[in-house]
């Protein structure tokens, strides 16, 4: 179960529900008697962008609330596509100087659709990793598969502590100090160093 469909459901749902009800029930459109071709064809557009894209992001808000990944790959898709004909079509109509709320209020709810499209689009990949753990992916009859082993660094040895380096000119443990001292035995050593004892 992807948690990030489940989060977009909601507004998926709500966004389904203004442009079903919308395209609809909205009443019909009404334009200027000198409209261009273009224009009156994108109110054909528009019109049905809002009836089939409605059903289709309802259709994407339901994959979404069972939690299935690819909810978002939709979303992503049928927001964006209806996000850009949601908002380009009424910023030709203001060019064309149709200027009026309602076409404002069509691009900025464009303008959000194509920014929830984005999202889920991010939120589709980001969520790869979690789908392959989920699905079973690197596992083989549900047991999970051995890793190649790693080549291993060659052990470097420690060097010694200098606390364990004992003098061969010094008494050994048990036997009594020297005679002539510590220092005295130490200048009778010979000029190799001393060797550790791990005693």
């Amino acid at each position: 179960m992807n948690q990030y469909a489940k989060d977009n459901a909601v507004w998926t749902g709500l966004a389904a529900l203004f442009m079903m009800f919308y395209g609809w029930f909205g009443g019909a459109w009404i334009y200027p008697a000198s409209a261009d071709a273009l224009y009156i064809l994108l109110f054909d557009v528009f019109d049905w962008m809002l009836k089939i894209g409605g059903g289709c992001l309802a259709i994407v808000a339901i994959v979404c609330f069972l939690g299935h990944r690819l909810g978002l790959l939709l979303d992503a898709i049928f927001s964006g596509i209806c996000g850009l004909i949601l908002a380009g079509c009424p910023a030709y109509w203001m060019l064309k100087g149709s200027v009026g709320f309602q076409n404002i209020l069509f691009i900025v709810l464009g303008i959000f659709l194509v920014r929830e499209a984005c999202r889920s689009w991010s939120a589709y990949g980001s969520s790869s990793h979690e789908t392959k753990r989920e699905s079973g992916e690197g596992r083989w009859f549900g047991i999970p598969t051995l890793e190649p082993p790693r080549a291993q660094k060659p052990s470097i040895p420690e060097p010694p502590h200098p606390a364990s380096l004992k003098s061969d000119a010094l008494p050994k443990d048990g036997e009594p100090p020297p005679e002539e001292g510590y220092l005295a035995a130490l200048a009778k050593e010979k000029d190799e160093p001393p060797s550790a004892s791990y005693e």
